[in-house]
């Protein structure tokens, strides 16, 4: 999937869902995170199909989609298809980490 979306707005999109996905407390550490930005949810049933254009927590990868966490704290997956995986620093920046993710170079350390 081609990342048409602007991911500057996902910081914002995202604070509504996640807070503590975009905070970054005083004194924690500045690494970057790894999340998922939903791009689209071909299925109104899914758990994200109201988050297109937010980030979520990027928890790894099983062998049919990305291993996320809901809002309410439940695991649950994104199809591959449906989001990107990028860094999010703590200056706000969202980066892509490719648009052909190699599925086992991306798995969170």
């Amino acid at each position: 999937m081609s990342c048409a979306l602007d991911l500057s707005k996902a910081p914002e999109l995202t604070r509504q869902h996640f807070p503590d996905l975009v905070a970054w407390p005083e004194g924690q550490a500045s690494q970057p995170r790894r999340v998922l930005v939903i791009g689209l949810c071909r299925d109104s049933m899914l758990w994200y199909s109201d988050m297109v254009g937010c980030m979520v927590p990027f928890e790894g990868i099983w062998a049919e989609a990305y291993h996320s966490r809901e809002p309410a704290g439940f695991t649950n997956i994104v199809h591959f298809g449906d989001a990107v995986p990028a860094l999010y620093t703590r200056t706000g920046k969202v980066i892509p980490l490719s648009s052909q993710v190699n599925k086992k170079s991306a798995r969170p350390a």
